[in-house]
């Protein structure tokens, strides 16, 4: 009798779609789709998707200068130690965005109790870097700057306002004087964060961030 014919292969199983992007940030702007959520933010994000289903967050900013300058920041905060999301500043034909990774988790405003406590103590080791890098709104106004991952990591996120750009674009002095050293303590977003960090343990982050 003549041989049963092979079997035909399985069809590929289609792309799972995933929470959190954990594979190579999309080198081309053009690799993204719309989703038709445009997410908080002071000058506006977009929720995109690649062809997987990873998420990430678009940005064009206030203008060329201050995206350039968030990006910057994100670049800055890696580089001191501070969880950010991965970040790619690419240049397309109507300006530069900025493309990061989409942070599945909750917001700082929307804990309490002992995960509000966990929380602000995690996020106050990293106090000085939201002062030298001038982030006036490290915190949010909704307390929506800052997302606790599912890893229970704090995210800073949102970060055009820091450097010398305010959160909406507009200029803001950012010089050799790191007036946010006191003021990111007594501020009204700041305060019920920050505002238990005594100038000792301030003191101590500066020492370990320049022997970093």
């Amino acid at each position: 009798a003549a041989p049963a014919p092979a079997a035909a292969p399985a069809p590929a199983a289609a792309a799972p779609i995933k929470q959190v992007s954990t594979g190579v940030m999309p080198s081309l702007f053009s690799q993204l789709t719309e989703t038709g959520t445009t997410l908080g933010g002071s000058t506006g994000a977009k929720l995109m998707v690649d062809k997987d289903g990873n998420r990430y967050v678009v940005k064009r900013g206030a203008s060329p200068e201050h995206i350039a300058s968030e990006a910057a920041t994100y670049d800055l905060y890696r580089a001191a130690g501070v969880p950010v999301p991965q970040t790619s500043f690419q240049e397309t034909l109507s300006g530069p965005v900025l493309v990061s990774r989409f942070i599945d988790g909750r917001t700082l405003g929307s804990l309490r109790g002992k995960e509000l406590d966990d929380a602000i103590t995690k996020i106050n080791k990293h106090f000085v870097v939201d002062a030298l890098l001038g982030n006036w709104d490290a915190i949010g106004m909704g307390r929506d700057n800052i997302i606790i991952g599912k890893n229970g990591v704090p995210y800073r996120i949102d970060v055009g306002g820091s450097l010398a750009f305010r959160a909406q674009g507009g200029a803001k002095d950012f010089g050799f004087k790191v007036g946010e050293i006191d003021t990111l303590r007594t501020s009204r977003d700041g305060a019920p964060i920050f505002g238990k960090l005594s100038d000792k343990q301030v003191g101590e982050q500066i020492l370990a961030l320049h022997n970093r």
